[in-house]
């Protein structure tokens, strides 16, 4: 066979998902600290398969050089976010840093709200995890990120790629290739993430989260404890990936690009027709991106998608009356519901009651009030309230 025009491959998922790197790379380094992750020393010459080879998604925070001085042209393809921890000693000291007061006093008040209404634990599965541990989370986030893109009305590659991370993901935690973050409740697993390793560099690849614990904030406290994690295990680089989102900017003290990388012999021309080509390609998307252009259709799309979740949730819809001290509500025509598997449709009101009274969730009780129609009392130490679905 003869040689191909163009091989393209994607460096980002090459590295990390497969623990490789391209034969076309000699030597990988951390940029800022010039800290070698990677070298080719078992190739000494290019098996050349192609005239060009195109690797997209180089993180900027590394350096590389090429086997043969390929020639390395570079295109801009979009922005990645991280945080540097060399210097970094614990979370508490650079949420202090990163943070302003005001951001981080609420961060913090989540965070002490979360751990004092429920019995939380955080742990991390790295080296080993056993087949019904496995098995167990994998199912709870694969029901999470379900719940979760269906309330979005979007699309999720992962989850259409689900059978691939189900098989291959155990084998990488136990190889010390990747490791599975989860925030428990009791024994209930309310956050998990996926995360990939590769070298001192930790992937924060795919994660969610219970929605009934949605004012909890849990996907910043899941990056606050893994910090701690990463810092103890010497990680160098805790990588959140592209996607331009409002909280990855507080996080991140590392703002960095991702590069398309076109290798090929010096002097190729085709090489510099195709770099010029994906230039213009990358330019005209990110200016769409960032344009008014695009702002219409976006508000169009979320308009639709929160009238088709508006329509989905809507039975599930319901007034809130505070009860105050002096209000004489008489138990005794009421129900204790002490099985709650029955009720899963209270999970989302009493979570967010024990955030918003400050409330602890083994001393709330729920009570079902027969005389009026689809109305539950919630009691806790110091608050109540009586909830009351508009269509159920």
């Amino acid at each position: 066979m003869g040689l191909k025009i163009i091989n393209k491959g994607n460096f980002y998922s090459h590295m990390f998902e497969k623990n490789m790197v391209p034969e076309v790379y000699d030597n990988i380094y951390l940029s800022h600290n010039k800290k070698t992750i990677f070298n080719n020393s078992k190739i000494d010459k290019l098996n050349q398969k192609s005239i060009i080879d195109a690797w997209e998604y180089f993180p900027s925070y590394l350096t590389a050089t090429t086997l043969q001085n390929l020639h390395c042209n570079k295109v801009f393809q979009k922005l990645g976010f991280a945080i540097k921890l060399e210097g970094v000693n614990d979370s508490l000291e650079y949420l202090k840093e990163q943070f302003n007061s005001t951001p981080r006093k609420t961060f913090l008040r989540s965070l002490n709200r979360l751990e004092s209404s429920f019995n939380i634990t955080y742990k991390t599965f790295y080296g080993h995890i056993t087949n019904e541990e496995y098995s167990s989370l994998m199912n709870a986030l694969h029901q999470m990120l379900t719940k979760r893109f269906q309330q979005r009305g979007d699309r999720n590659k992962t989850l259409e790629n689900w059978e691939y991370y189900s098989s291959n993901f155990q084998s990488m935690i136990n190889e010390k290739k990747g490791s599975l973050f989860v925030i428990y409740n009791g024994v209930i697993p309310i956050e998990i993430s996926i995360n990939f390793h590769y070298d001192n560099i930790l992937y924060s690849s795919i994660s969610s989260f219970d929605l009934d614990y949605s004012k909890f904030s849990l996907g910043n406290i899941e990056i606050y404890k893994q910090l701690d994690w990463c810092i103890a295990n010497n990680i160098e680089v805790f990588d959140m990936g592209f996607g331009d989102f409002d909280y990855k900017r507080r996080w991140s003290n590392l703002i960095y690009n991702f590069e398309n990388h076109i290798l090929s012999t010096p002097r190729n021309r085709f090489s510099h027709f195709y770099a010029s080509y994906l230039k213009s390609k990358y330019a005209f998307t990110n200016y769409i991106l960032s344009s008014r252009l695009i702002g219409p259709y976006r508000k169009l799309r979320m308009f639709i998608k929160d009238w088709k979740w508006t329509e989905q949730s809507v039975i599930n819809a319901y007034n809130v009356e505070v009860l105050d001290k002096e209000t004489n509500f008489d138990l005794k025509d009421c129900i204790l519901l002490t099985d709650m598997e029955d009720y899963s449709f209270l999970n989302k009101p009493l979570m967010d009651f024990l955030y918003s009274y400050k409330e602890n969730f083994n001393l709330v009780s729920i009570y079902s009030i027969p005389a009026e129609t689809d109305s539950y009392l919630i009691q806790g130490e110091n608050s109540s309230i009586k909830i009351t679905f508009k269509n159920n």
